[in-house]
């Protein structure tokens, strides 16, 4: 059961004035700042307490938000997964805790350790432990899946193997021999419907609802993703190469070749149109998208990798990404290097503004609340007094402060006009977001 703010406590809303940056800090305030899959780069940048100030007092003032508390829940946790904007689940050391976010009343908890990622399939919640935080569904080392419950948290299902949604139905495989060993399951039941046939490499393709595979004699062999049926055999030019991949983009199947050391681009990526298998070229073959924020995506070529801002409605590219280290966020991308002391997530370097790339400085200094490969809606740094944390909203339109709480946060995320967070304490606490001031 939340935990209310008493009827008669009074509206928390602080206006901190100023940004980062404008002012020194006063005595035992904070000094001034001195300054997701795999697709991110690192560089050292050190940005001066001189360049900070000019970004930030060339921006317009923002207008007075507030926050308003609105509870203190029961549990404990670490790492707030939005699921939608009807429940929201806390992972934590000893298991994952589910609540509602109309009255924030707690729906189920589920024990288990080092759980990593939650993620909503229709009626089921699949909790992932073990492996890479950032890497979501693709590529996760050994670990367990457990299917529970939407509304009971009874748990459905579990599993060793990797799983990853398709669609309306699970993709599940085990990467360990010399073929894979794949399977299409129902989510809710885990029920099998189909297993691959042995295959060099596979890749399910959830536009056209298939699963492509390389047979052995060099075949590629088109099936229906829902029943194992064989739409099409097929026998295309292939690389010359000693491993072959298969990659997707939206309008093509490519195949790229690769030798041990597993440079692909060293024999090319050679690409067929997937309704009549014509030999295509290259261009605009995004083998993956994610939104970036701001109206456009991030999107990246086959072999080289090359990664680009994109209309993610025509695909075509607006322009290329930094060489550095990013997280998306609706305000632009936030060029992002290692914590200060007291955050555990990545502090904001720079940020590039979506209609121009152009670099702005006004929250250099800030940390990312989120760290799950979406984009990033709130920013903290060190309160003015000691244990508390000033938070920002990132929107379309630019940040928009939102005040100053009285806890260190570790991890937040957005469910409609709440802010979930976790505190470096393990409290988990919400507050609403209230419509800005005049």
């Amino acid at each position: 059961m939340a935990r209310r703010a008493p009827e008669d406590a009074p509206e928390l809303f602080i206006d901190l004035g100023v940004l980062p940056g404008e002012e020194p800090a006063e005595d035992g305030g904070p000094a001034l700042p001195h300054g997701p899959f795999r697709w991110s780069r690192r560089i050292a940048v050190a940005l001066a307490v001189a360049a900070v100030l000019g970004g930030v007092t060339a921006a317009v003032p923002d207008p007075r938000p507030r926050l308003s508390a609105l509870a203190v829940l029961d549990g404990k946790g670490t790492q707030v997964q939005v699921l939608d904007d009807e429940l929201v689940v806390v992972l934590g050391p000893d298991g994952a805790t589910a609540y509602e976010t109309a009255g924030w009343r707690q729906r189920w908890q589920v024990a288990a350790t080092d759980l990593v990622h939650a993620a909503a399939f229709g009626d089921v919640v699949l909790l992932r432990s073990g492996g890479s935080e950032n890497g979501g569904w693709l590529g996760w080392p050994a670990g367990q899946t457990t299917a529970v419950d939407r509304t009971t948290g009874q748990t459905l299902w579990r599993t060793q193997r990797y799983v990853e949604p398709a669609g309306d139905l699970l993709v599940s495989y085990s990467p360990e021999g010399s073929q894979p060993d794949v399977e299409i399951r129902d989510p809710r039941r885990y029920d099998l419907r189909w297993r691959l046939p042995a295959s060099r490499v596979w890749v399910y393709d959830v536009r056209r609802d298939a699963v492509w595979r390389l047979a052995a004699d060099g075949a590629v062999v088109e099936h229906d993703l829902h029943t194992g049926a064989v739409r099409r055999t097929l026998r295309p030019r292939l690389p010359a190469a000693k491993y072959v991949n298969i990659v997707l983009s939206r309008e093509a199947v490519g195949f790229e070749g690769y030798e041990d050391n597993g440079r692909p681009e060293q024999r090319g990526v050679l690409w067929y149109d997937a309704k009549t298998f014509a030999q295509v070229t290259g261009a605009r073959q995004w083998v993956w998208e994610s939104d970036c924020g701001g109206g456009l995506s991030c999107a990246y070529t086959a072999g080289d990798g090359r990664a680009f801002l994109i209309d993610p409605v025509t695909g075509e590219p607006v322009r290329s990404l930094p060489e550095e280290e990013f997280v998306p966020s609706p305000a632009g991308l936030l060029l992002v290097g290692s914590p200060d002391l007291g955050f555990i997530t990545r502090r904001v370097l720079a940020r590039l503004e979506p209609a121009t790339g152009r670099r702005l400085t006004d929250l250099a200094g800030w940390h990312a609340l989120s760290d799950d490969g979406t984009p990033v809606r709130v920013l903290g740094r060190t309160g003015a007094r000691q244990g508390t944390t000033y938070l920002t909203e990132l929107a379309e339109d630019g940040p928009h402060r939102l005040g100053e709480v009285p806890y260190l946060l570790r991890s937040c995320g957005l469910a409609g006009a709440a802010l979930v967070c976790t505190t470096m304490s393990g409290d988990i606490a919400v507050w609403g977001i209230g419509r800005e001031r005049p």
